[in-house]
């Protein structure tokens, strides 16, 4: 299965960033920076995953950086 493959490469990743093998790692041992001026702001709290995704797609559709299903399909 792909998506097991990826979460082992993932766990190993973080493993060797904790041991020190990887530098400058963010959240390790580099900040995660916020940025100043986001793009998108998708609050999670508040928000299911389906209703995240959806706003992710529209703003990527309204930026003209993908097409919609709609258009897709049409």
């Amino acid at each position: 299965r792909a998506s097991a493959a990826s979460d082992v490469y993932k766990r190993q990743l973080y493993a060797k960033a904790r041991a020190g093998e990887i530098r400058q790692f963010t959240g390790i041992s580099d900040p995660y920076e916020q940025p100043e001026h986001a793009e998108i702001v998708i609050d999670t709290s508040i928000s299911t995953k389906m209703q995240s995704c959806s706003q992710i797609l529209d703003y990527l559709v309204e930026q003209g950086l993908m097409q919609s299903d709609a258009a897709v399909k049409g």
